[in-house]
Formats: structure tokens, C-alpha cells, sequence
């Protein structure tokens, strides 16, 4: 099954669960007025976000086939999720969020290698140096549930710190070996054409499978801020952009390597909260 359409099943299957659970337990219990102090509801809202953002490796991670460094690895990330979140007292809130994340990343370097060559001239091999291209592509999938405290100092702004636990699904590695010089000059002056005789081409896959040696719970800080836009009585929209800061090695083959992300989420909030008798 499609990777994408499995998280958005799971997604839907999982929000849904989650809403009917804390719904069920949403019944907050408010303090009675009296003729003296009368008491302000507190709020309840359930939400859903999703966004695109970056994703930046740090630490220097080793490919098992030929044990190769790769550093300063890059990517795109997608997030998809729900929320639950309850008003403490006026402008502070605190919540929970469940969200399925895809952190791609990929990082290349280049360099010389010797290569043999037939010279017809010479009758035997010569060897010449030819520049080539390593490259490393990672697709990892993450579940992380968010716990968070949520400070609103004003209708329009937010701000929001939540600690992850996060699940790693899936995580992928793909190694690939590119050869940059089209062609090579031996020391008889003979020119021969570089390629790969097995694939018959100039890129050859070195590797492709597990990522090796994750460790699959991570952690991480995640704050964030972000705007509140009403579109109605009772449904808030609001930007956020949101940081993840590892905590824990995503991987233990190699020097302390972690995976951080930034996201610019779209979420959307339903007050739940009772209504008053």
C-alpha cells in the first residue's frame, strides 16, 4: 500500500478516536456561581493541522555498504495530525496532539577513485582517477504524540511548548554512486568511456534498504507560535510554525547523528465546550 494513503488512513482512524474519547470526557466540570463571584466557562476545542516544512540531519551517519560519511543531510517534510486542547484558566491552556510525520533528507559528496582501464597499446590495465558522486536519500515516518502548555496573551497570537515522543515507523536508505566524468584519458593518450558495465549506466545503487541501527523512540521539544484567525462562533484558524528539537541520536551508526525539523502548519480548532444550562 502507498505510504501516504496508509498514514492518511491511520490519521483519520486515529483523530477520530481521539476526538470521541476526550469528547466523551469533556464535560468539564465548571464552578457553580454564586450571587457574589460568578465564574467564567472554561474552554474545550478539538483540531486538525497539516503542513509542510524542512528537515536538516546533523552528526555524520555511515551507509553499511562501503562505510561511507555522509554530513549536512537536507530534505522536505510533511505533517498531518489532530489536537486536543483545555483551558487551565483564562490564557493558559493545556493539550495533546497525535500526528504522522514524513522527514526526508538526503546528503552527497564527491571524490577520486582510482579505476582500472584496458590499454590496448600497453596490453594490461592502467589505473586513472575518475570523479564520482556519492549519494545518501532517507524517508523516515514518524508517530509522535505531543503533550504541550499553551500561552495566549492575546485573541490574535499564541505561544506553544510541547515535548514529543515519537514512534519511528519506517525509515529507509538509499545509496547511490554517480559517475561524473563522462570519459577518461589514460597515460597513452588513449580515451575510453566510463560507465558501469553491470547497469550499463552512470549511476549505480550501492545500497537500498533499512536505515541502520535507529533507535525507534525519539524525543523532542517543540515549541511553536502562532496566530488565531476566528471564522465563526465556535471555529479558529490559525498559521503556526512550529521547531522540533531533537533530543535523542536518531541512529547509533555514526557520531551523534539527529534529525531536526521546522514546519508552517494550518490548524483548525472546534470549541466543544458545553453549553451552559
Amino acid at each position: 500500500m502507498n505510504p501516504v494513503k496508509l498514514l492518511f488512513k491511520l490519521f483519520i482512524i486515529s483523530f477520530l478516536f481521539l476526538i470521541f474519547v476526550l469528547s466523551s470526557n469533556s464535560q468539564i466540570k465548571k464552578k457553580e456561581d454564586t450571587p457574589l463571584l460568578p465564574t467564567e466557562q472554561l474552554r474545550t476545542e478539538v483540531g486538525a493541522f497539516i503542513g509542510l516544512g524542512g528537515n536538516s540531519q546533523s552528526g555524520i551517519f555511515i551507509t553499511d555498504s562501503c562505510k561511507c560519511d555522509f554530513d549536512m543531510g537536507r530534505g522536505f517534510g510533511f505533517t498531518i495530525g489532530g489536537l486536543y486542547e483545555s483551558e487551565i484558566v483564562k490564557r493558559l491552556r493545556w493539550g495533546g496532539a497525535i500526528a504522522f510525520d514524513i522527514r526526508s533528507f538526503w546528503a552527497s559528496y564527491m571524490e577520486r577513485d582510482l579505476i582500472e582501464f584496458y590499454s590496448d597499446q600497453l596490453n594490461r590495465t592502467v589505473s586513472v582517477p575518475v570523479l564520482f558522486r556519492h549519494k545518501a536519500e532517507s524517508h523516515v515516518f514518524y508517530l509522535t504524540l505531543m503533550p504541550y502548555i499553551k500561552y495566549v496573551p492575546a485573541k490574535f497570537i499564541f505561544f506553544r511548548f510541547g515535548f514529543g515522543g515519537s514512534f519511528v515507523l519506517s525509515s529507509g536508505l538509499k545509496h547511490t554512486q554517480e559517475i561524473l566524468d563522462e570519459t577518461a584519458k589514460l597515460s597513452t593518450g588513449e580515451i575510453v568511456k566510463i560507465e558501469y558495465q553491470k547497469v550499463g549506466g552512470r549511476i549505480a545503487t550501492i545500497e537500498d534498504g533499512d536505515f541502520p541501527a535507529v533507535n525507534s523512540l525519539q524525543f523532542s521539544l517543540e515549541p511553536a507560535i502562532g496566530l488565531n484567525f476566528p471564522l465563526g462562533e465556535k471555529l479558529n484558524f490559525g498559521p503556526v510554525f512550529q521547531y522540533s528539537i531533537p533530543l535523542t541520536k536518531f541512529s547509533e551508526n555514526g557520531t551523534d547523528i539527529k534529525l531536526s525539523a521546522w514546519r508552517i502548519l494550518l490548524e483548525f480548532r472546534y470549541d466543544i465546550t458545553p453549553e451552559e444550562n
